[in-house]
């Protein structure tokens, strides 16, 4: 929410969400834009959400919404005294995590397309987002692999994850062991390294990653594990989780 205000972005105008994944950081404003953006102007136009299915129904993105939409009766009753036409309307479209490289989005000449991202569970996806002959991916969290190299080749703008690796001063700040950062490293997201040498493949105008720490020295080791295989352009940014 904040870099939306930090945007100029009003929350009437955010009718189209695409969730990468379930973890709840990554759509916990959901409940947020989405009763206040009918409340406040979205009156003509229902909340669209994408997500991916997964292995099991319970633990796709329908599943989600249907739970939010329970979590937050309470709220839109007490809000039914305001007219907000379809504004508190949710279009949920789960798509086939399995349907690689499939299109998700065709309207206005924006089309969108996904692919699977191993993170965690099955149904984590990455984007593409084509427009007016310009390209934009965001991978959302995740190992490296050689889809994005696939589909995300030549975009002007690709964005993905990179989890540093200074796992003994993260787990001090988190007060956790060491080896849970080493694990969740290694099984749940990319290297500095690696998403440097995944760019090299992508070939992108502009590399942004995402993860990245406050501290100075951590962010200076992060940029120099990327550098050790991309040379260009690279912008680096704080966790965020959809687009």
């Amino acid at each position: 929410m904040a870099n939306y205000n930090a945007s100029n972005i009003a929350l009437n105008e955010i009718d189209k969400i695409f969730i990468t994944h379930l973890h709840v950081y990554h759509f916990g404003s959901l409940p947020y834009v989405y009763m206040f953006g009918g409340w406040a102007g979205r009156w003509h136009h229902p909340l669209r959400v994408w997500g991916p299915s997964s292995n099991d129904p319970e633990y796709g993105t329908a599943a989600m919404i249907d739970g939010m939409m329970k979590m937050l009766a309470w709220h839109r009753r007490a809000f039914s005294v305001f007219p907000v036409g379809q504004g508190h309307d949710v279009e949920v479209n789960e798509f086939d995590y399995l349907d690689e490289g499939g299109v998700i989005y065709d309207e206005n000449g924006v089309t969108v397309t996904h692919w699977q991202r191993s993170h965690a569970m099955d149904g984590a996806s990455a984007y593409r987002l084509d427009w007016n002959g310009l390209c934009f991916v965001w991978t959302g969290d995740g190992r490296p692999n050689m889809r994005d190299a696939k589909y995300a080749e030549g975009c002007d703008v690709y964005v993905t994850e990179q989890q540093p690796e200074l796992v003994e001063i993260s787990a001090g700040v988190q007060g956790v062991p060491a080896f849970l950062a080493r694990y969740t490293i290694d099984t749940h997201h990319t290297p500095g390294y690696a998403a440097g040498y995944i760019a090299n493949l992508v070939q992108p105008r502009m590399f942004l990653t995402t993860h990245m720490p406050f501290d100075p020295y951590l962010n200076e080791e992060a940029v120099a594990e990327v550098r050790e295989h991309w040379k260009g352009p690279i912008i680096s940014a704080r966790r965020t989780g959809s687009w």
